[in-house]
């Protein structure tokens, strides 16, 4: 591991409030002065003479149930658009749920790596209950639109600056709401800033009949499992996770390698007896008699023997199985794996959420620890239907039932072994798995084309922040 050196005036380590000793966070003051860019024909204005806080304190009514919206990446796409929330209500909730928000704030994440860094609130976003997690943010600068604001916030940009600069933690990198508003930005002309918004508003209209034309993946696996397997979305068992209640004899809770007292998690076996899906066209399965743990090696953290391709969650397009972005690394802030010889890794932390995706072996993928990296046996099983499998409609649902931990719910590898997939009867040579496959992509269409689209309308946006700046 190489030894970092760099070298800042004492006058500089005593601009920060905590006098801390971190070369990327000072780089920014030594060689930027805190600009989002070097240079600019405007003048810089701090974000503190912009930004102001509006935080709205949250009180919770008996017998209501709220939506609520976390820090966590997966709720979020890069738009800012919701795609996933929680409920809770009085009873039961984190104390981290605690703000209302109004319309035409903005909200930032205060996690480093957030898919999205700034989120506008319109209308609908006002009817979500916000953690305490974000920075929430009105403008009450005169020469400022707040959608101009909004799309720089947003911008790669700032969120590398964010990321690269201001964050700190080695777990759980976060950055504060102080540091965030030293940052300076020119104070662009407001006709610029007109033509700016204009013009990404038209790009993301395009970007949203893209996202419109693609496809639900889940929908296209649960149509073809039915039409070619007869098995079926299981929307009684799935409705039964708001169980509160049951009654369960001690010996056959010890039948369970975890002795959890979780309602759902009984109702899972029970019900199913760890069978996703039931059909006289196929065999179920246990994962474990067909998929094995490949032995993962350590990447620890710091700088690295070579370069390799970083994967983390939120590069990997949720309930899809692709993987959308690839960061070439030669040095790691926290312990990694290599994928090496894996033929599919599956996320054990809020496995509900899709991220399972399969390894490109011909590249040095390494990834977090949260990934299980598993070989297929491929005799018995092809991976891509797998994969298929694992990003159903009941897959998804069910496997929540399973997870356990309140902030950061989890799979165990033995409880993802002990669950039972369909296999075609009669289906030696694989061709039944292989139709399932064929049709299912064939459906689906080109994912990764469509993909590639949208990342060259945002790249567009990127190009017209960065020039409206100068």
């Amino acid at each position: 591991m190489g030894l970092n050196i760099f070298k800042s005036k004492f006058s500089s380590l005593s601009h920060d409030f905590d006098l801390r000793l971190d070369s990327k966070f000072y780089s920014k003051i030594n060689e930027d002065d805190f600009k989002v860019i070097n240079k600019s024909q405007y003048p810089f204005i701090e974000l503190r003479h912009i930004l102001f806080p509006s935080y709205e304190d949250f009180d919770y009514k008996e017998d209501e149930v709220y939506k609520s919206l976390s820090t966590n990446a997966e709720n979020f796409d890069e738009e800012g658009n919701i795609l996933n929330y929680g409920e809770v209500n009085k009873e039961n909730h984190p104390d981290r749920i605690k703000y209302k928000v109004k319309e035409k704030d903005i909200v930032i994440s205060s996690l480093k790596g957030a898919k999205v860094s700034a989120i506008f609130i319109d209308k609908d976003k006002t009817d979500y209950e916000w953690s305490n997690g974000f920075y929430i943010f009105k403008n009450q600068h005169q020469k400022f639109r707040t959608l101009y604001l909004y799309y720089l916030l947003r911008s790669r940009l700032f969120k590398a600056i964010l990321d690269d600069n201001l964050s700190r933690g080695i777990g759980i990198s976060v950055y504060y709401d102080r540091d965030l508003l030293r940052l300076k930005i020119p104070l662009v002309p407001e006709t610029i800033q007109d033509e700016t918004i204009e013009s990404i508003v038209k790009i993301e209209s395009e970007i949203s009949k893209i996202k419109k034309s693609m496809p639900n993946t889940q929908e296209v696996i649960e149509r073809v499992l039915e039409e070619e397997l007869s098995c079926f979305y299981n929307q009684e068992l799935i409705d039964k996770r708001k169980t509160q209640v049951f009654s369960k004899k001690t010996s056959e809770i010890s039948r369970r390698k975890f002795l959890r007292l979780d309602p759902k998690y009984y109702v899972f076996w029970d019900k199913t007896k760890g069978k996703l899906f039931e059909s006289e066209k196929i065999n179920c399965v246990k994962l474990g008699r067909i998929i094995k743990l490949t032995k993962d090696k350590i990447l620890k953290k710091g700088d690295l023997d070579k370069e390799y391709i970083l994967i983390d969650k939120e590069d990997v397009d949720s309930k899809n199985g692709i993987i959308v972005n690839e960061n070439q690394v030669d040095k790691i802030d926290s312990d990694k794996i290599l994928f090496g010889e894996a033929d599919i890794l599956i996320p054990k932390l809020r496995p509900y959420l899709g991220g399972t995706f399969l390894n490109q072996k011909e590249k040095d993928l390494i990834g977090t620890p949260e990934f299980l990296p598993y070989s297929v046996d491929g005799n018995k099983l092809l991976k891509e239907y797998l994969k298929y499998i694992l990003l159903s409609k009941d897959f998804l649902n069910l496997v929540s039932y399973l997870s356990s931990g309140k902030e950061h719910p989890r799979i165990s590898s033995y409880d993802l072994e002990s669950i039972e997939i369909p296999l075609p009867i009669s289906d030696e040579k694989l061709t039944k798995q292989k139709r399932v496959i064929d049709i299912i992509e064939k459906r689906l269409g080109d994912l990764n084309e469509k993909r590639k689209l949208i990342e060259n309308h945002r790249m567009k946006i990127e190009n017209m922040i960065h020039q409206s700046l100068k």
